[in-house]
């Protein structure tokens, strides 16, 4: 009789104790849920912030440029230049992109409506270093000026896209993060 009355209380404290275990097991996993969703959270803000840190400060740069203005000028200098073909425009070497290069691997925890403009943006970025190259190497200098015409505005026709597409990348961003725009609408 001794045995079952200390059976009952064993087996009705060792039901609580797996009860509160279980409990412990959910309410573990649902606060380690919540801390990985607000990192998750944390890193796309953080992720956005950078991103549109380095797009303003390109975007600021290409604003204060007159693309038509520059253009007119190589045309000028290219076309007047007493020793024809002797004038080859010095174009400086791209910057880079060290955020978006940084976290390109990670480009998948923003949010899809920002995805698509950074990208774009950051492809043509992309295409203009290649090309800046192509304009920095001694068989640039070596072309007719018409050639070398032909492919100065085809640059400077880039980064005034690109300019655009930076605009359209800020705004994206802003609006994800809550932002008010501060982009000009024009270059």
């Amino acid at each position: 009789m001794e045995l079952a009355l200390w059976v009952g209380p064993a087996i009705v404290a060792a039901v609580i104790a797996a009860l509160i275990n279980v409990a412990g097991w959910f309410i573990t996993f649902r606060q380690t849920r919540e801390i990985e969703k607000d990192r998750r959270s944390e890193k796309v803000v953080d992720t956005q912030t950078a991103l549109l840190a380095e797009i303003r400060s390109d975007l600021k740069i290409l604003e204060d440029i007159d693309f038509t203005a520059e253009i007119s000028a190589t045309r000028l200098k290219l076309t007047s230049t007493v020793a024809i073909d002797a004038y080859t425009p010095f174009v400086p070497k791209d910057s880079g992109t060290p955020i978006f290069s940084a976290i390109v691997r990670e480009i998948a925890v923003l949010p899809t409506d920002v995805i698509d403009p950074i990208v774009l943006r950051y492809k043509l970025r992309e295409s203009i270093a290649h090309f800046t190259e192509d304009l920095r190497v001694q068989s640039f200098s070596e072309l007719s000026s018409d050639r070398k015409l032909a492919m100065m505005e085809d640059y400077f026709r880039m980064k005034a896209h690109s300019a655009n597409l930076a605009r359209n990348a800020v705004a994206a961003l802003e609006r994800s993060l809550g932002l008010s725009s501060k982009v000009n609408s024009t270059v």
